[in-house]
């Protein structure tokens, strides 16, 4: 047998799990207005939140922006995302975030996550993407499924396509509440 009848074929998604033509144009047709372009970063994350989980698919979505004085703003849609409490002083995912977009096809199996704490939250895979200025991190987008290889590739694309739009809405609601702090 030569080495290349040996070489293990990734297991493909069914087409109907990949984003469609019409999502992927839908977050062409995103503008800065649609994320609440603002001083309102909440207003800016629970916008991007509500767009990740339709535009992935996802049972759940969390976008976690933090503004120049180190205040992080949370916005949470769904099932499966956590908001930080006393019970969970971090996301069971944080070793996800890194500059490239990632995958966690099963949270049972990737030693990234914490399996424990995904169970109770009934995530099985996780897609996260940062908010990055240049190499500044401003916060994350993470969209979680219950079903375990629920995304692929070309969700972490859609999603980066929108961090770079909530990234830009970012910089300008500080921009913004910059010039009215001054004003």
């Amino acid at each position: 047998m030569s080495s290349s009848a040996r070489r293990r074929v990734p297991r493909r998604l069914p087409l109907e799990l990949l984003p469609s033509l019409h999502q992927a144009l839908s977050l062409a047709s995103v503008h800065p207005e649609d994320l609440g372009f603002g001083p309102d970063l909440d207003a800016v994350a629970r916008r991007a939140a509500e767009r990740a989980r339709v535009l992935s698919w996802g049972d759940g979505a969390i976008v976690e922006i933090a503004d120049e004085d180190g205040i992080v703003h949370r916005a949470k849609v769904g099932h499966g995302a956590a908001r930080r409490g006393p019970t969970m002083p971090d996301h069971p995912w944080r070793a996800l975030i890194g500059s490239a977009p990632q995958v966690c096809g099963d949270t049972e199996a990737d030693p990234r996550v914490d399996p424990e704490v995904c169970r109770r939250l009934g995530t099985r895979s996780v897609v996260v993407v940062a908010l990055r200025n240049g190499d500044v991190p401003l916060g994350a987008i993470a969209v979680t499924s219950s079903q375990p290889h629920a995304f692929a590739e070309a969700h972490a694309t859609v999603l980066q396509l929108l961090a770079d739009q909530v990234t830009a809405a970012a910089i300008g609601a500080q921009v913004i509440a910059g010039l009215r702090d001054t004003a």
